[in-house]
């Protein structure tokens, strides 16, 4: 073979002896061959090739052959390195057996590329957080007279039979019961802008306790600031997400009084209003006569001081603009539950405790 059919420049070098590294054990540095490079032609090792090249004997992990001048140090403990591949040497064959050319059957490592390590899983509180809330309520205290807002300074004072450290919707973290005489109302007013782009969502856990004919209140917006014009989120006396303001708003078509916690999400922008229940969508209207206004937020009840919640309440999250299904989703799956897939459009929900 002409010497213009070496076409490779490979670096050739073997195993040093043993050395004791740093980390207390041993490392055999790498000795380079004299000459450390070699023109040589490498090529795709054929079952034929590898019959003829070793005289009969097929080799079933050798991949390559690899033919250039004469080497006297190249042997089958050498290693052969071209750019960011790596050969090891099978055997090493003197092709007219005149010490001009070299046949080399070898193996190339296979190896694999760095894989860049999984982003770490958020936790529910986490997602919260990174999808931009405004306000965030986990309603976790374990004593105390107040509700922590977690992104800004709306805490919410507690009155009434609000009882603290309940088993909430998430594992790790507790929630607070309401009586139907208990309230949380924040210390100051905060902006409900539901009619201006990108809208505003209202987020929370929820768990019905005792069977009522009311339409208890589990978040409010209603009250001596805004009048009847607030927001206002309750169960129907069916058992349905509801809300109104001041237009009577959309009922969800699923119940939720069943002593699970259910999360549910009301979605507001300025093509109308949209629930989400359980991460699926329940209802949706195109509504979007809502005034922008401040307002005390209320847990447990309304601000007329009617239809007051009985059951337990967690997780409670406002946002300044409208989130996505795929957020919602999220939040859902944070939790540790598993959002249901469609099935003819109407999906169902296996509810946790």
């Amino acid at each position: 073979m002409s010497s213009s059919a070496y076409r490779h420049v490979v670096t050739l070098d073997t195993a040093g002896a043993p050395a004791l590294d740093d980390a207390g054990g041993y490392t055999e540095p790498p000795i380079a061959l004299v000459p450390a490079t070699w023109h040589c032609s490498i090529a795709a090792a054929t079952a034929r090739d590898l019959e003829r090249v070793a005289g009969g004997v097929v080799s079933a992990t050798a991949t390559h052959i690899l033919r250039g001048r004469y080497h006297a140090q190249l042997s089958e403990a050498a290693r052969i390195t071209f750019g960011d591949r790596v050969f090891d040497v099978e055997s090493v064959h003197d092709r007219d057996e005149r010490q001009t050319e070299l046949e080399v059957i070898a193996r190339e490592r296979l190896i694999r590329a760095p894989v860049a390590p999984a982003p770490p899983v958020k936790t529910y509180a986490e997602q919260v957080v990174a999808d931009g809330a405004s306000h965030y309520w986990r309603l976790d205290e374990l004593g105390g007279t107040f509700a922590l807002d977690t992104v800004e300074y709306a805490h919410g004072t507690l009155a009434g039979g609000v009882s603290l450290n309940q088993p909430g919707a998430l594992a790790d973290n507790p929630a607070m019961a309401f009586d139907g005489t208990g309230q949380i109302v924040t210390t100051v007013p905060i902006a409900i802008p539901l009619t201006t782009a990108p809208g505003m969502t209202v987020e929370a856990w929820i768990k019905t306790g005792a069977a009522s004919s009311i339409q208890p209140t589990y978040l409010s917006m209603r009250g001596a600031e805004t009048g009847d014009s607030g927001p206002t989120f309750f169960i129907t006396s069916g058992g349905r997400v509801s809300m109104f303001t001041q237009w009577i708003g959309p009922t969800g078509i699923r119940q939720v009084d069943d002593s699970f916690w259910h999360h549910v999400v009301w979605v507001f922008d300025p093509t109308g209003a949209q629930l989400f229940l359980d991460a699926t969508r329940d209802t949706q209207t195109s509504e979007t006569a809502i005034a922008v206004t401040t307002a005390k937020v209320r847990i447990g009840f309304d601000g007329a001081s009617v239809n007051p919640w009985i059951g337990a309440v967690d997780e409670v999250a406002l946002y300044p603009y409208a989130l996505s299904a795929a957020q919602i989703a999220a939040h859902y799956e944070a939790s540790g539950r598993q959002v249901a897939r469609a099935r003819r459009d109407r999906p169902t929900v296996t509810p946790a405790r």
